[in-house]
């Protein structure tokens, strides 16, 4: 058996493999597929960004760095709202950095066809992130801002988010053809955008899923159950389903055997 205790800094996916970052441990999960994981939710918390211990967390963050952190402001998510211009960003450095590098629209297929954006250097990642099946590139655009007006309009007739269970537990998807759907976008693109082509498949092992609720996580609420895999933000059990976004943070007491 091995134990490892602390708190979870990190989660991150790869083409073959996902990362557990607690304490000064990195956990590779592929070589405990099978194995039981007992997790313990302990009374402790510390915020990822501040470092302030005992606070409610969102993904990791206590209320204040929620507030304060432009990544958690909605002209994230919802870049046509930006208000860079207005002088009211909430850190305008970060926003320089982040913000105005260039950024690719893409189709992805998860649950469904999905149109998304995503910084150029980290196409591949954010596919992966979603659970997807494969993406292709739209095209590239100078700012998030440029991408995500884009992104809306697309979003009026084609989905901008993935329904995760529906994404987590169908087996044997029918690949759809993303370059004739990309041909059918092109009046839509604008002057803004540069052509470009990024194409990535990739393959997820069949899973004989025994439940396919999400798992609650409760402090002194033990969990006990067979490691099946990981895909997007999802760490897949015998008896359901953990967000990632709800470990960060957080004090955890982690058996494997």
């Amino acid at each position: 058996m091995q134990e490892f205790q602390g708190i979870v800094t990190d989660f991150w996916i790869e083409e073959r493999n996902a990362f557990l970052l607690l304490g000064d441990h990195k956990i590779s999960l592929l070589p405990y597929v099978g194995q039981n994981f007992s997790i313990d939710i302990l009374d402790e918390t510390m915020c990822l960004h501040c470092h302030k211990m005992g606070e409610e967390l969102t993904r990791g963050e206590c209320p204040h760095c929620v507030k304060r952190l432009a990544h958690n402001d909605l002209c994230y998510v919802v870049p046509s709202l930006c208000h860079f211009a207005r002088g009211s960003c909430r850190e305008p450095q970060w926003s320089q950095h982040i913000c105005f590098q260039e950024h690719i629209l893409y189709l992805s297929q998860t649950s469904d066809l999905k149109v998304g954006i995503t910084r150029r250097t980290r196409f591949k990642e954010r596919l992966l992130e979603q659970g997807a099946w494969q993406g292709l590139s739209l095209g590239v655009f100078p700012t998030r801002m440029a991408a995500g007006k884009v992104e809306k309009k697309l979003s009026e007739f084609i989905k901008d988010k993935t329904a995760w269970k529906k994404m987590l537990t169908e087996q044997d998807v029918a690949l759809i053809d993303l370059v004739s759907e990309k041909e059918k976008l092109t009046s839509f693109l604008g002057k803004d955008c540069q052509e470009h082509h990024e194409h990535y498949t990739f393959n997820y092992p069949r899973l004989e899923l025994e439940k396919t609720s999400m798992i609650k996580l409760e402090i002194g609420l033990g969990i006990s159950s067979r490691l099946l895999g990981a895909r997007g933000h999802y760490i897949i059990l015998s008896d359901g389903f953990i967000h990632s976004g709800k470990l960060l943070g957080r004090k955890i007491n982690l058996k494997i055997n």
